[in-house]
């Protein structure tokens, strides 16, 4: 896997349930720890997994927004703030 920054967003479209098939994506919070906040399922709490998962997956992909670290950094925070559960 590529190295990851706080910030990136992990993106696949091989996650499927029964027989539907749809895209997931993942914020990338704290790579040191292979951490990522995400939500498993429509309606479910979103919590922190690791990014490992994603490498499982037949495909995805590392989005990595072109912003400055200090407003990735206002990201991870408000997302681990005000998104997580």
């Amino acid at each position: 896997m590529a190295q990851l920054e706080p910030g990136d967003i992990l993106v696949t479209a091989t996650v499927r349930v029964s027989w539907l098939r749809y895209g997931h994506s993942a914020l990338v919070v704290d790579p040191s720890e292979g951490l990522a906040l995400e939500s498993m399922s429509p309606g479910s709490r979103s919590t922190y997994n690791t990014v490992t998962d994603f490498a499982k997956l037949a495909n995805f992909m590392v989005l990595r927004p072109k912003v400055d670290e200090e407003t990735k950094a206002e990201l991870v925070d408000y997302a681990c703030e005000n998104l997580y559960g």
